[in-house]
């Protein structure tokens, strides 16, 4: 099992099951030193962004941490990527 840590639509159980992403906990979670950025350009769009976390000694970003299969985690991380 691997630890991920999500944040954003990614919190949202609904939309991980809808990629058909499986799961075996989900407990809130705080990251310190990083902060919530909207600076990872859309693929299809230069004008849309969407959300990434980058490295702030003063941040927080609030988020969930989620158990996963290494293979659920690599469809997941690719399937980051693509947006």
């Amino acid at each position: 099992m691997k630890k991920y840590f999500t944040y954003g639509s990614n919190m949202n159980p609904e939309r991980i099951r809808e990629r058909k992403i499986n799961f075996s906990q989900r407990k809130h979670a705080i990251l310190k030193a990083w902060k919530l950025k909207f600076n990872k350009i859309a693929s299809n769009n230069s004008e849309e962004g969407y959300a990434n976390i980058v490295p702030d000694e003063n941040g927080t970003v609030e988020g969930v941490l989620t158990e996963q299969w290494k293979v659920f985690f690599m469809k997941l991380k690719t399937q980051a990527y693509q947006n």
